[in-house]
Parts: C-alpha cells; sequence; structure tokens
C-alpha cells in the first residue's frame, strides 16, 4: 500500500476530529470509536466512515463495505479503534 495515501486518509481524519471537539491528544490509534468508552459520536463515526469509503473509491477503486451485521460490533468491529480502522483500510489496499 502508499504509505503517503495513508498519511493523507489519517490527516483528513485527524483534521474532522480536530473540528469535531475531539482533543488532539486523544487521537491516537487508541481512540475508541465505539462503545461505552467511545468520545466520538456516531455521527462522527459515520462521518469518518465516509471519508474512508471516498478515499477508498477516489485513490484505490476498492468498495469500502461498513454496514455488514457485524461492523458496529464493539467487541469484533474493525471500527472499534482508530489503529484497527487504519489497520483494516491497509489490508483493502
Amino acid at each position: 500500500f502508499n504509505l503517503l495515501e495513508m498519511e493523507k486518509l489519517i490527516k483528513e481524519i485527524t483534521e474532522f476530529l480536530i473540528d469535531a471537539d475531539i482533543p488532539e491528544v486523544d487521537i491516537t490509534n487508541d481512540l475508541k470509536l465505539l462503545g461505552d468508552e467511545s468520545i466520538v459520536k456516531s455521527r462522527e463515526l459515520v462521518e469518518i466512515l465516509l471519508i474512508v469509503e471516498d478515499f477508498l473509491d477516489e485513490n484505490f477503486d476498492v468498495e469500502f463495505d461498513w454496514s455488514s451485521s457485524n461492523a458496529m460490533s464493539s467487541a469484533s468491529s474493525n471500527f472499534r479503534s482508530l489503529g484497527s480502522l487504519f489497520d483494516h483500510v491497509k489490508s483493502l489496499i
């Protein structure tokens, strides 16, 4: 995969989270996106997933499915944290 492209995605998501009033100090791979410990609102999560979907479509012609039955399960989802989301994106490209 292309590290430079991935850095662009990380930057775009980071800027979105900062605009959404998520403290910059909390924006790490450990940032929870799902579950009771998440400080990311569900609407913000949808926006993040739309950013990822657009990124994959525009840069890699890869379809990003975030509507599967266990996609939003806090236990098994690829979206449970920022790090797991980025790992999932890397696995797709």
